[in-house]
């Protein structure tokens, strides 16, 4: 008995949208951040290419995207690289394929060294040739194939593949193009210069616009650019050459020109690297630049592309390389720090940050990164109500206030070199603790010694928090929180429902709630004892190393191995109903997060007045933007890509029927997202034979045996909710 499976094993549908709570973003490149604070992502031979000489990169409708390269076609999905190979029509090797145009019918275009003009439809290709390498390829809004040779131009019908009228010829080498503009007309630059034609014409005639060297571009509205060998770039349009108005003059070996969707200019050289002009600035003196020196996979670059969810793809002659605006911006020495060591964070007026590090002490403000105090080792670090900044250094204990700096007056019995965790309890009053010399109180130019308190003899403060009613909140190393209300200290342990463990953060959100962050969890105070949450709830982990809150409402929490914001609601709804799991999303490296957060001293995490928040890591500071973090609207398709059954590879862009007593069925299938294929999680059924849903996780593989005679239809979906198990 034969076992018929559904009839197109393409025809998914999505069980869900990528309905993430902070699903990845889609946007526009930020114009005013800098490439250093993109993330940038390589992929070479050892990542699975099989060939990493890229000449031409185009993504298709499907959410593909495909590489031209020296040794054939690749197709990735985000994760697996497939070099690819039709199953019908043309099925020779293609060799060094060095052009690609993705169709508007989803089909895709590629041209070759040797004159191949390839139709690609599903597993199928039709080639015709035109016999001399294979330039670029455009097809235009009347379905008009045009190809470029270095000193000719076709021109094909897409449905039949045969070639309109004689060949143009041009009258020097090609350097770039064609593309064409709002109105039809289809531009083309040589070594020499711009030229225009009427597509329309019954013999187009190459018109010269602009004479020189250029390369065109278009933006994400339609509109042509032409760029020089400066990287000055302006409108594409007939009309005299650029001035540079005594500007320096910078010659570039221009080889792609992209023009992306946040107005930003990438320009690939051939030996200089990887160019970018911000969309904020037409002053090529501010060009940035990305080499192998900063991680490109080479010097040359041969191709650029921005895809739909706003990636901005760099094929070089030794690799792939992608650029995100990711969610998490990270700052380090390369962005002005005085070190990637960064101790405490404190936040002052207008949306400045201040970060202590060994080497001093930085006010980071905008574009700003002001140094104080250089060479100072500081650790401690707070603000107070007055903007106030206090500072504990290697040297004592300074206070700066309006411009002006200056070091506490202690008594000689008194070595306060070590303070590590700094806080105004509202009365004018300033907690110091060190963790060389004891637990101290600053008021009216006097200093009081709480180290020989019953209770905190003997103990570490690893924060201080005040609540805004005089009382403070200290966390202990040894596990534990201390409430001093004005006159003596009282103790909270496990025993009052707090997390155990060492105290990590203390922390009073806008509502005065307090949170403890311990080894252990995560706990709030009620008034009279504490309510905790940890990973028996849902919650990514037990040790929380510090604890922020939004504009929003939300409560934010560092992790070792990212940041998880979650709602009060589903923390209230979890404290109810001990079985309901906490739904929460998680950030890590695949949102930006580059190194791991981390715990030094008390100000580990802070909430500038921006909103912004900003936490240590492992390699500096990390910004999250709360207000940044929307849904992504580009839905990831679902495609199954193959099906193999007892070892046979199967056909399934037809109907498949296995033979009987098939015994093994493996079907693989994938979801392209490009931003952050790692963050797509799956879940299957096999209608037929499974219940329900099965949840495998980032998995693209489904696997059945033994299945009885019967039709089934595989489907495939997104999960609804992220998280790190």
């Amino acid at each position: 008995m034969q076992s018929p499976l559904a009839a197109s094993l393409m025809r998914l549908f999505c069980a869900a949208a990528c309905c993430l709570p902070l699903a990845v973003t889609c946007r526009a490149a930020d114009p005013n951040k800098p490439l250093t604070e993109y993330t940038h992502t390589v992929w070479t031979h050892k990542d699975g290419i099989p060939s990493a000489f890229i000449y031409a990169i185009a993504q298709t409708s499907d959410g593909y995207l495909w590489l031209a390269t020296t040794d054939g076609l690749v197709r990735f999905d985000g994760v697996r690289f497939v070099h690819w190979r039709p199953k019908t029509g043309y099925t020779a090797l293609l060799g060094v394929v060095r052009s690609l145009c993705a169709a508007r019918d989803g089909s895709l275009w590629i041209g070759t060294a040797t004159g191949l003009i390839g139709h690609i439809r599903g597993d199928d290709l039709t080639t015709s040739s035109v016999g001399a390498q294979i330039e670029a390829l455009l097809e235009d809004h009347d379905g008009t194939l045009w190809v470029t040779l270095e000193n000719s131009l076709f021109r094909f019908r897409t449905g039949t593949q045969e070639q309109i009228g004689a060949a143009i010829p041009l009258p020097g080498p090609s350097l770039s193009g064609p593309i064409q503009d709002e109105s039809g007309f289809i531009w083309i630059s040589t070594d020499g210069a711009v030229l225009r034609l009427n597509p329309r014409d019954p013999q187009p005639q190459l018109v010269i616009t602009n004479p020189g060297k250029f390369w065109l571009s278009e933006d994400a509205g339609g509109g042509g650019w032409m760029t020089n060998p400066d990287g000055l770039t302006r409108p594409l349009s007939e009309g005299p050459t650029f001035s540079r108005g005594g500007m320096p003059r910078n010659t570039f070996n221009v080889h792609a020109v992209l023009h992306d969707s946040g107005g930003n200019i990438w320009i690939g050289t051939l030996g200089q690297g990887l160019l970018r002009l911000r969309g904020d600035s037409n002053d090529v003196r501010e060009m940035e630049r990305f080499s192998e020196r900063d991680g490109l996979s080479a010097q040359f670059v041969w191709c650029l592309l921005e895809d739909r969810e706003h990636n901005v793809w760099v094929g070089t002659q030794n690799g792939l390389n992608r650029f995100r605006d990711e969610k998490i911006t990270t700052l380090t020495r390369r962005e002005g720090l005085a070190s990637d060591d960064v101790d405490a964070l404190a936040a002052g007026p207008n949306g400045s940050v201040w970060a202590s590090t060994p080497n001093g002490v930085n006010r980071i403000d905008g574009a700003h990164r002001d140094l104080y105090l250089a060479g100072t080792a500081i650790r401690g670090l707070s603000i107070d109500k007055k903007n106030t900044l206090w500072a504990g250094t290697n040297r004592g204990i300074v206070r700066a206030k309006g411009g002006e700096w200056s070091y506490l007056s202690m008594p000689a019995q008194v070595r306060l070199q070590n303070v590590t965790a700094i806080e105004e309890d509202g009365e004018n009053r300033v907690w110091l603790f060190d963790d060389r010399g004891g637990f101290y109180r600053w008021a009216d130019n006097r200093i009081t010694d709480f180290s020989n308190d019953s209770l905190l003899r003997g103990k570490s403060v690893l924060a201080a928090r005040s609540d805004g009613r005089g009382r403070v909140w200290l966390g202990l190393n040894e596990g534990g929180v201390l409430l001093f209300d004005g006159s003596v200290f009282h103790p909270y342990s496990e025993s009052d429902g707090l997390a155990g463990g060492s105290v990590n953060a203390v922390y009073i959100d806008d509502n005065a709630a307090v949170w403890i962050g311990t080894e252990r969890g995560l706990s709030r105070f009620d008034g009279l004892r504490f309510v905790t949450w940890n990973a028996s709830n849902g919650l990514p982990g037990e040790r929380v190393l510090w604890i922020l809150s939004d504009n929003e409402g939300r409560i934010w929490l560092g992790y070792s191995t990212g940041v998880a914001c979650i709602t009060l609601s589903e923390l209230d709804r979890a404290q109810k109903d001990p079985s309901h799991r906490v739904v929460y999303s998680f950030l890590d490296d695949g949102d930006g997060l580059k190194g791991n957060p981390d715990r030094r001293w008390q100000s580990s995490a802070v909430r500038a007045s921006s909103g912004k928040l900003w936490f240590r890591t492992s390699e500096g500071v990390a910004i999250i933007d709360p207000q940044d973090l929307r849904r992504n609207l580009v839905r990831p398709p679902v495609h199954v890509e193959r099906l193999v059954a007892d070892g046979t590879v199967a056909d399934v862009s037809h109907p498949v029927r296995l033979p009987p007593l098939t015994r093994e069925i493996e079907i693989d299938y994938t979801a392209l997202s490009l931003a952050e294929p790692r963050h797509v999680r799956f879940r299957y059924k096999l209608d037929g034979f499974d219940a329900d849903w099965r949840d495998v996780g980032t998995r693209r593989q489904a696997f059945y045996t033994n299945l009885h005679p019967h039709t089934y239809r595989p489907c495939a979906g997104l999960q609804q909710r992220r998280r790190l198990e």
